[in-house]
């Protein structure tokens, strides 16, 4: 016999046996990982997510923090926290000012609605517990300074809304409530009447007769406000979720969480092991939060070139999205250094609200040192119609830096004196320099701090940036000073969890810091890290996509490439073409369905299993037996998205999120002839646009048996690419804007070339190279107990959790279980993961022997199917090769399965049904063998078409595949 004759495998889909990378050298038998190499990605997997987690999860800690600062106090639902002589540096806030008289609570809708009274000539924001935005009060609000009654409504609120009120509904039940009232000519008395005078909250149900709402004066307290750093930062975000409805957060930010072990209705839990990555992957996000925020790298952050003045709303977006894409750094930096959020921050309004600048480094680039002595130089004619101030904060604590001054800070007015040509010169330094004390703050020598000018009342000269501060300079004729030891009168106890130490040891390295400032080597240290770990996130976020653009530039590559072209395997799918886990027992049919012109008519045959899927492989629609023409055929209609026109009756009509889709259909042989299929595809499938007829339908069939053409996306650098090509050709709708925010992190953006420079493009091979191993231990090495059909058993199931959406029923993606389908499978719908007896398919796969070993080509196997195999109509096994996930070349057979559809197999003297796997048939056993290969790996799938109950309710189980010793 001539052995099958194949072209080369794309090196681009291989897995060497060998790789070095960060994580250590990574082994492999043909694209299986060695137990050492599992144990090694999941441990990275783990500690990537811990850092992920932090960082995208500091908005929720933070307000976490403020509430039970907030508690600790009693201000909670009519009952206000007020700084009656202002706030203080005994106060742990993130970056409060000293100008204004802060009115602060917690307002906790649980026990329904509330009303709040919010005083005239304020400036408010009620924040819900995601950090989410739910209104502005006062000069920013409805209310337009004038004071008002706002109704608060809580989240899923069904009754009776009166009128009256400025009413909005808020996501969450706990909400943060925050006033900032004006001193007048330097006195904070006003400001304090105003809000006692006029401001209320009361629940809805007693606003006839409101109780009175009480007020704590918190000037002096000390209390903590600021969210941890350590692994306790986890339990923070962990309580919130426990507490609110998670609905509205997004649900790949939910996985990450539940990837961690914070799950809604799930306690937190962390084994000793899992604990040991948490506390690593906390220091390492704290160290990258922080070199993010002192050691910032997007440029968009400074307002100028060569300057150390930046913003805290990069992108100018209090939702930190610009174009659908989350600002993931952005966002970072504003919630580790700042709180409270609403557009008005963000939104140019001259002359109205405040903006603001921070530096955290000198003009050399250097970290700003309480030994030291600065300066920073205010040009004439400063922008403000108010005024400006300038406030210092610590390093560690990023609230108030603590000195022997009560305010670490100056305002233009507090008495600054000016130079004589206007401009103004504001000293920083352990010691006043002589004659310069009303113009001075202190720092403590030891300690790092940063700075944040205020402009209040905001002119256009700040806008159009003809008017810019003067950068913080050392002044190094001033000797620096040494720290002494010595406790500082505003000092207070500040907890160790929100603290960083000045020396770390990390699985990434050891990280240092002088008082919370990164030094150059930790924040080149983490910046790698995090761009490699969103590199190997990305990989295994967008493995779909870069799937479905592989399988349409691999049958784009046999002239399947626009609408009405269709693909049809005549003598059926063989080893030849590279399709992920195909079966060998149907007519596959399909092609592109391009929406990028118009909605399109789809005319499907009847008696087949169809589906069309989008670029991102998300389900669409079903067609046929599955699908709402129940099998008798029928005319579909696909509208692309955005799609406002007129919408036909007569049709089973669907949208699609992307303009590109893949539609497939699979057809049945009759009493093994594929003939008829393909003969009632060819007759009854039409594509055309809609508005025209089926006679206009410009059809092609290529016939792609035996065609070498690959479909299977890359595992180097060239799969990032593939991702970029569908992010550019889709809108950014179709997408999360967690997912496009971590594609963009790494250089694949909508309408920008994918260039990354040397540095990156070494970090994304090597994230490549990981990501490919991790979904390798992922598909073969499953850790998810759900997978699994039985215990003990090697079978396991492709689509974990029951769901084609992969989600959780806490709403969080499943991101194990979608890398674990779109790695070795392709097509998405909900048919296969629902039990319809008799109808369709089931699938069960097995990569290892009843002894946990990889199944070896090189060996023999067995595995016997008791009697009484479920299935209506036929059963099959087809083998698969796990470097490619395709179907197992083999020099004796393009079709490396047996099906009981053939007539051939031979059943046992009882019923049962033996199967054989090896290099070469058992004598007398060549219907009931699969043909394997010397010194390559290979799993098998068992597919049971029209499913019966006994494989449902598992009474029935395939045996073990046995080795043959």
């Amino acid at each position: 016999m001539t052995p099958v004759e194949y072209q080369p495998t794309p090196a681009s889909i291989l897995t060497p046996d060998h790789v070095e990378t960060r994580l250590g050298s990574l082994s492999f038998f043909d694209g299986y990982p060695s137990p050492e190499t599992v144990n090694k990605v999941y441990d990275h997997l783990d500690f990537q997510r811990g850092v992920r987690a932090f960082l995208d999860g500091l908005p929720i800690a933070s307000l976490h923090a403020m509430r039970e600062g907030l508690r600790e106090m009693g201000c909670v639902n009519g009952k206000v926290g007020i700084f009656e002589t202002l706030m203080d540096a005994r106060t742990l806030f993130l970056t409060a000012n000293t100008e204004s008289v802060y009115a602060v609570t917690w307002l906790d809708l649980k026990d329904g609605p509330m009303v709040v009274e919010s005083a005239p000539n304020t400036l408010g924001i009620l924040d819900d517990f995601w950090f989410g935005h739910v209104t502005d009060l006062g000069n920013t609000g409805p209310d337009k300074g004038q004071g008002g009654k706002f109704l608060i409504l809580p989240p899923g609120y069904d009754g009776d809304v009166p009128e009256g009120y400025h009413t909005f509904t808020s996501r969450t039940f706990g909400n943060w409530l925050i006033w900032r009232g004006f001193l007048v000519d330097g006195d904070p008395g006003p400001a304090v009447a105003n809000l006692k005078k006029n401001t209320r909250i009361y629940p809805l149900a007693s606003r006839e007769t409101p109780p009175a709402t009480e007020f704590v004066n918190l000037s002096g307290r000390s209390f903590n406000t600021v969210h941890a750093n350590d692994i306790t930062f986890f339990k923070e975000v962990h309580a919130v979720l426990q507490e609110e409805s998670v609905s509205d957060l997004d649900p790949e930010f939910l996985g990450l969480l539940a990837a961690v072990g914070i799950e809604k209705g799930k306690p937190f839990a962390p084994d000793a092991r899992m604990t040991d990555i948490l506390t690593d992957a906390a220091a390492v996000g704290n160290a990258t939060a922080r070199a993010i925020v002192f050691k910032t790298r997007d440029p968009e952050s400074f307002y100028y070139k060569d300057s150390a003045w930046k913003t805290g709303f990069i992108g100018g977006s209090h939702e930190f999205e610009v174009n659908g894409v989350r600002l993931l750094d952005g966002r970072t930096l504003f919630f580790y250094y700042a709180t409270g959020i609403t557009p008005a921050m963000a939104a140019k309004m001259v002359g109205v609200g405040s903006q603001y600048a921070g530096a955290t480094v000198d003009s050399e680039g250097r970290a700003l040192d309480g030994g030291y002595t600065y300066r920073i130089r205010m040009p004439k004619n400063v922008p403000v119609k108010d005024f400006w101030s300038l406030v210092l904060y610590d390093n560690q604590t990023r609230s108030m830096l603590q000195t022997d001054q009560p305010f670490p800070s100056l305002n233009s007015e507090r008495g600054v004196v000016a130079n004589a040509d206007g401009s103004t010169d504001v000293y920083f330094g352990p010691r006043a320099p002589e004659g310069k004390e009303s113009n001075w703050i202190q720092t403590v020598p030891g300690k790092g701090w940063s700075v944040i000018l205020r402009l209040y009342g905001p002119l256009e000269p700040w806008f159009d940036k003809t008017w810019r501060p003067g950068e913080v300079e050392r002044l190094e004729d001033i000797p620096a000073v040494a720290a002494a030891g010595a406790r500082p009168k505003m000092a207070t106890d500040i907890p160790v969890s929100i603290t960083t130490p000045d020396r770390v040891e990390t699985r990434i390295g050891t990280l240092e810091f002088f008082d919370g400032f990164p030094t150059p080597e930790t924040v080149d240290l983490v910046y790698d890290n995090l761009d490699f770990l969103r590199g190997v996130e990305a990989f295994l976020s967008v493995c779909p996509a870069a799937s479905l653009e592989a399988m349409l530039e691999g049958i784009a590559s046999v002239g399947v490439d626009r609408n009405g072209a269709i693909s049809i395997t005549e003598t059926l799918l063989d080893a030849r073409a590279l399709y992920l886990t195909p079966n060998t027992e149907s007519v596959y049919i399909g092609g592109l369905l391009d929406l990028s012109n118009g909605p399109v008519v789809v005319e499907s045959p009847p008696n087949t299993l169809g589906m069309v899927n989008d670029h991102f492989f998300r389900y669409v629609s079903d067609m046929g037996n599955a699908g709402p023409d129940k099998g008798a055929g029928g005319r579909y209609l696909y509208l692309p998205p955005g799609w406002e026109g007129e919408v036909p009756e007569g049709y089973f009509t669907y949208r699609s999120p992307t303009y590109k889709n893949l539609m497939f259909w699979r057809g049945f042989l009759v009493d093994g002839d594929p003939q008829p299929a393909i003969d009632a595809a060819k007759k009854l499938i039409k594509v055309y646009p809609l508005g025209e007829t089926a006679d206009a339908a410009e059809m092609k069939f290529v016939n792609t048996s035996g065609r070498f053409h690959n479909t299977i996306h890359a595992n180097d650098i060239h799969f990032y690419e593939e991702a970029r090509a569908v992010i550019d050709e889709e809108p950014a709708a179709a997408f999360s804007p967690e997912i496009l925010g971590l594609l963009a992190a790494i250089g694949i953006e909508k309408g920008r070339p994918f260039s990354p420079d040397a540095r990156m493009r070494g970090i994304l091979e090597e994230a490549a190279a990981v990501s490919n191993a991790t979904a390798r231990a992922i598909s073969f090495r499953t850790r998810d107990p759900r997978a699994y059909y039985y215990k003990d058993s090697a079978w396991f199931n492709a689509f974990v959790g029951g769901s084609h959406e992969f989600l959780r029923e806490s709403g969080a993606r499943d991101l194990d279980a979608r890398t674990m389908f779109h790695y070795g499978y392709t097509a998405v719908t909900p048919a296969m993961v629902i039990k319809i007896v008799g109808v369709g398919s089931q699938y069960a796969v097995a990569a290892l022997d009843a002894d946990g070993n990889y199944l070896d080509g090189s060996k023999n196997y067995s595995l016997t199917l008791p009697a009484g195999i479920p299935a209506k109509d036929f059963w099959s096994f087809v083998n698969y090769d796990p470097q490619t996930r395709s179907l197992l070349q083999t020099p004796s057979t393009q079709f490396p399965s047996v099906s009981s559809q053939s007539g051939d197999v031979v059943a046992n003297a009882d019923g049962s049904t033996t199967i054989w796997f090896g290099p070469e048939p058992p004598v007398g056993k060549e219907s009931n063998w699969v043909p394997t290969v010397p010194g390559k790996g290979w799993f098998t799938v068992l597919r049971l078409y029209g499913p019966l109950d006994p494989w449902f309710d598992k009474t029935w189980r395939p045996g073990k595949i046995e080795l043959v010793k």
